[in-house]
């Protein structure tokens, strides 16, 4: 029998296995019943769970710092973390931002920098699929930090942007700042490498800019934002944005 410790090619596979069929979005409203959450768990390889809470503790020691920050995303896979023994240690910081930004963002033709043999661009949803998208996946993250009992903490993209620094402190974290400015709006990360997947902004390097993006409000077609705002307005006030706002009336590019 395989040591437990290694992660054999053959454990490794059956991990990819499980993640390319439990980490999609559909998967996540097995999550939203009892039945389905079982089911989730007990779907996992041998070890699984263990192998979780050993990797963080693991990046922990190699980086020496006291806090991981897990940009994963996925309600899947926050969940799967709940069932780990790293779950006594989680906060759950749910970011949310302004659907309708969120589906102008999906709508834009946007180049995948990481395909380099050809020209490939990021796929694109329509206005009423991304709103669908951003009401069910916030409202799952939200059904499991609940269920699991996970300290869960609120934070709007566009707070953050106002007040980057406050924001931050909120969350009992910071940016090492020289100068002691508490409205610096730019950030000078180390050196890091992250090309497997995200936002094509993922290969730029250079000071970190944090800025308002808006562009929604005067490209996007109103027709498209009224359409996001009826779907998703059952969750519309209760992250605190407004159920009609006027656009520009452009055309996504």
């Amino acid at each position: 029998m395989a040591d437990p410790e290694l992660l054999t090619r053959e454990a490794a596979t059956r991990i990819q296995k499980y993640h390319e069929e439990v980490l999609r979005a559909r998967w996540m409203y097995h999550l939203w019943w009892e039945g389905g959450r079982v089911r989730t768990s007990t779907k996992a390889p041998p070890d699984y769970f263990d192998r979780i809470a050993r990797l963080y503790t693991a990046i922990s020691r190699a980086a020496g710092g006291k806090v991981i920050v897990d940009s994963s995303k996925h309600p899947t896979y926050a969940y799967l973390l709940t069932r780990s023994r790293a779950s006594p240690l989680m906060e759950m910081v749910h970011l949310v931002r302004d659907p309708r930004a969120v589906a102008y963002s999906w709508m834009r033709h946007k180049v995948e920098p990481g395909v380099t043999d050809r020209t490939a661009y990021l796929h694109r949803f329509r206005p009423t699929k991304s709103a669908t998208l951003w009401l069910e996946w916030n409202r799952t993250i939200e059904m499991i930090a609940t269920t699991c009992e996970v300290p869960y903490r609120l934070l709007r993209y566009e707070d953050f942007v106002d007040d980057p620094a406050g924001s931050l402190r909120r969350l009992g974290l910071h940016i090492d700042d020289p100068d002691g400015s508490p409205t610096r709006t730019e950030i000078s990360p180390r050196p890091m490498l992250h090309s497997i997947a995200g936002n094509p902004s993922r290969f730029d390097t250079g000071p970190i800019r944090v800025r308002q993006d808006d562009e929604w409000r005067t490209m996007m077609r109103g027709r498209d934002a009224l359409a996001v705002s009826l779907v998703s307005s059952p969750a519309l006030r209760r992250y605190g944005y407004r159920l009609g706002v006027r656009t520009g009336g452009g055309i996504p590019h």
